[in-house]
């Protein structure tokens, strides 16, 4: 172990009697107005109390050097000690410092190493008095430290722990400012941690004062970021609660977020283009409109990803439905069918004079003209123009799903709309004519034309 030198000690007399005691903070009162050298020891008190430091408490060279003072031969010590109390305590008022008693223990190691102040003075604050000993050692460290999580729930219990703060002092006290209004309204005494809740998401800041029995205090603060809980441990979405299916392409999407989520990427496009995506914070429900995959019967999906502070956006979550978006039946003209008066004036199907519809061998089920209840809005809607029609949906007005049928786009309609896949495509606003051929068990074909006012 290193050895402080009598001439160290008497360095630390020297500086103590220079400046007229220890170096103090603001809960350490400096006498200004009594000189060192002409202190003297104040009258005993009855009773001495008792001051006792232990190395588990403070820095081994602050320990060191506790031990090289009180350690030391002749009475130095004692007045170098009590000067160093009496500067706390501004003298006691008269120039004077209490008398003193050591002892010293030596434990099996550095932390077990313990001195005991007895002090013979009435108005010692032991507090006061265990701060003097520890700037004149070098152990100075009075600073508040809080810890926290970074991030938390909405609604979850998050912990706070100050523990570390002060750490040569034992007697403290904590109180807490969970609302950052300055107030610390919540007081756990010598208990160094504490837990709440945040009810909104944002960054909440936490404060906690750590306070002596002398009237010193510290404060520190901490910040954390709430995101909100998920209402479930599977994160998932569902359409419309899990519905079979609609006949609207605006539904709303149920979602359940990964915990730490902050913002979800939605699309109807499995690859997530960026002309086809949208980013929105979670949240229970939001609404979004389906792909228009053209008037018809089909299935349609909406597709997730998560992102968040450690939450893996490479993960897709999807749910589909079928959009059941048939529009009204469109009309053929034949020698037993006439035109509804609540389709398009522009919707049409005629026959090429080289076919016949009236052939006992061509085997055509055509469809009823008349429109069905609730293809009223349908047929509205396809007044007004479509940007695409299902091929499968113009095919079923001519013929039965077992026949074989081919579609193609007039020429005289080419510039208007084209055949892309599944679906007939608007190119630009006006009329698109489709012919629909239907090949008959005997060979025989029969073709008719079909009309919808395309928009682009």
């Amino acid at each position: 172990m290193k050895s402080f030198s009598k001439a160290t000690v008497l360095k630390l007399s020297l500086v103590v009697a220079l400046v007229g005691g220890v170096n103090s903070t603001t809960s350490v009162v400096q006498a200004t107005s009594c000189d060192p050298e002409s202190s003297v020891i104040a009258p005993s008190a009855s009773q001495p109390v008792s001051l006792s430091i232990t190395g588990m408490h403070i820095k081994r060279e602050s320990m060191d050097a506790l031990w090289e003072i009180t350690t030391s031969e002749g009475p130095s010590k004692f007045v170098l000690l009590g000067r160093a109390i009496g500067a706390a305590h501004d003298w006691f008022g008269n120039c004077t410092y209490p008398g003193m008693g050591l002892g010293n223990g030596s434990g099996y190691d550095y932390l077990s190493k313990n001195v005991t102040l007895w002090l013979w003075h009435s108005g010692v604050n032991l507090d006061l008095a265990r701060e003097s000993i520890y700037e004149l050692i070098g152990e100075t460290d009075r600073t508040a430290r809080l810890v926290g999580p970074a991030r938390a729930l909405t609604g979850r219990s998050v912990s706070f722990d100050a523990s570390d703060s002060m750490p040569a002092f034992t007697d403290v006290s904590y109180s807490w400012d969970f609302d950052n209004d300055g107030i610390y309204e919540v007081s756990t005494g010598a208990i160094s941690s504490a837990e709440t809740t945040f009810a909104g998401a944002g960054i909440h800041v936490v404060g906690v004062k750590v306070s002596r029995p002398s009237g010193a205090n510290r404060v520190a603060r901490t910040s954390v970021t709430v995101v909100p809980a998920p209402t479930s441990t599977t994160p998932g979405i569902s359409i419309m609660d899990g519905q079979a299916r609609v006949n609207l392409r605006d539904v709303t999407i149920n979602m359940v977020w990964p915990e730490y989520a902050t913002t979800a990427l939605v699309s109807n496009d499995g690859a997530f283009h960026p002309s086809r995506t949208s980013e929105i914070d979670v949240s229970d429900t939001f609404s979004w409109t389906l792909e228009d995959g053209g008037e018809g019967v089909y299935s349609t999906s909406v597709f997730v990803r998560f992102r968040g502070s450690g939450i893996d956006s490479s993960r897709t979550y999807w749910d589909t439905i079928v959009l059941d978006n048939m529009p009204v039946t469109t009309s053929t003209t034949s020698t037993t069918s006439t035109t509804s008066t609540t389709l398009p004036p522009t919707t049409s199907t005629t026959l090429p004079p080289t076919t016949s519809t009236t052939s006992p061998s061509v085997d055509v089920t055509p469809q009823s003209t008349s429109p069905t209840i609730g293809e009223t809005a349908q047929a509205t809607r396809i007044s007004r123009g479509v940007s695409s029609m299902s091929v499968r949906s113009l095919s079923a007005r001519v013929a039965r799903s077992s026949q074989q049928v081919s579609t193609q786009v007039l020429a005289s309609s080419r510039t208007v709309c084209r055949i892309s896949g599944s679906q007939v495509l608007a190119i630009r606003n006006g009329q698109c004519r489709v012919k629909v051929t239907v090949r008959t068990p005997n060979g025989r074909e029969v073709s008719r034309v079909l009309t919808f006012v395309a928009r682009r």
